[in-house]
Formats: C-alpha cells, sequence, structure tokens
C-alpha cells in the first residue's frame, strides 16, 4: 500500500491579494514621497546655514584685522582723508620694516590695503561684500582727554606736536552699513591712548 501525500486544505487567508499589495504600495510610496521631501528640507537648511556662516567668518575677520592693526599703531601716524583711514605700522611678518595699513570702500566691499614705507601698494585686500557705507569717529586725545568723538581727524583745536604729526586719537569707531541694513560697529583702542 502506497501512501498518498495530501495537500491541506488551503484557507482563504493563506495568500496575498491584489487590493492588499497596491495598499501597501500606496503607504510605501507616501513614506518615500515624505522622506525625500525632509531629505531636502535638511539639504537646503544646509545651504543656507553655511553661507550665513561663511557671511559671518567674513565679518569676524574683517572686525578683528581692523582691531589688531589699530592696536599697532605707531604714534602719530593716523590719516584720516575722507576715502581712507590709514596708519602706520610695524610689519613684524614682513621682515619689520613699517608698512602703512588704510581701510577704506571699493564699490561695495570693505578693503584693506598694504603699502610699503615708500608708499608702493604691496595688496589691496577684499575684506567684506555688500556694503553701502562706511562711517568713522574718532576719541580726541587733546589736553585733559576730554572724551569727545569727532567725525573728522585731525580734531579741529588739535595742537601738532614737534614733527608736525598730529597724535593719534584714543579710539578709533568704525561703522559700516551693510546692503540687508544691519549695521555692524567697531572700536578699536590705539596704543598710548590710556592716561
Amino acid at each position: 500500500m502506497t501512501r498518498r501525500r495530501t495537500r491541506p486544505a488551503r484557507s482563504g487567508e493563506a495568500g496575498v491579494t491584489l487590493v492588499e499589495v497596491l495598499v501597501s504600495l500606496a503607504i510605501f510610496a507616501v513614506i518615500g514621497v515624505a522622506g525625500y521631501a525632509m531629505l531636502d528640507l535638511v539639504l537646503r537648511s544646509a545651504r543656507l546655514t553655511e553661507g550665513r556662516l561663511a557671511q559671518l567668518g567674513q565679518m569676524e575677520r574683517a572686525m578683528y584685522l581692523v582691531g589688531v592693526d589699530f592696536a599697532q599703531a605707531e604714534g602719530g601716524s593716523l590719516l584720516a582723508d575722507g576715502m581712507m583711514v590709514s596708519i602706520h605700522r610695524r610689519a613684524r611678518d614682513l621682515g619689520g620694516g613699517d608698512i602703512s595699513v588704510g581701510y577704506g570702500l571699493a564699490g561695495t566691499v570693505l578693503t584693506r590695503r598694504l603699502s610699503d614705507g615708500q608708499g608702493a601698494v604691496l595688496a589691496d585686500q577684499a575684506l567684506l561684500p555688500g556694503v553701502t557705507a562706511l562711517g568713522w569717529q574718532f576719541l580726541d586725545s587733546g589736553p585733559g582727554w576730554s572724551g569727545v568723538w569727532s567725525g573728522v581727524w585731525p580734531a579741529p583745536g588739535q595742537v601738532a606736536l614737534l614733527d608736525g604729526k598730529v597724535d593719534n586719537p584714543r579710539a578709533v569707531e568704525l561703522t559700516l552699513t551693510l546692503t540687508d541694513g544691519r549695521m555692524l560697529r567697531r572700536v578699536a583702542v590705539l596704543p598710548g591712548a590710556v592716561p
């Protein structure tokens, strides 16, 4: 006698119907679209953040250089001609010679100009784009340390030193107006300014 294998009776829940397959495909499609939208949002946010960080880095670098340069100004070397404010300082990184460092606007870019002792331009550095206006204020270093801010230097009534130069102000304030309306302000104290 041979035994015959019998198949178990098929129940109605053993297979997957076409409707179930379509519903599951629709659910996975919705999850995929939502995932793509989230990824797109994250990537767009990352691009915006990188742009803002780069701009903040440029602002920080420009303000840092202003502070460092004016903190190293030689006595009686500050010149303000309306277009540019410059000082003389020692250039340790260039062999110890004197250089002139000036700040001004070139179009809508804050520019730092380095010149040697004879006035030859060594470099024009674009520090910060998107600047619509730049303003300077100078803290008076006259007798009695009056503490008066002036928009011109030398201040009216400022007495020249024996060598014909006018002593540096106590401090310099640089105000930048950016194209988006924001303002940046940096106050730099010059050497020898503390009585």
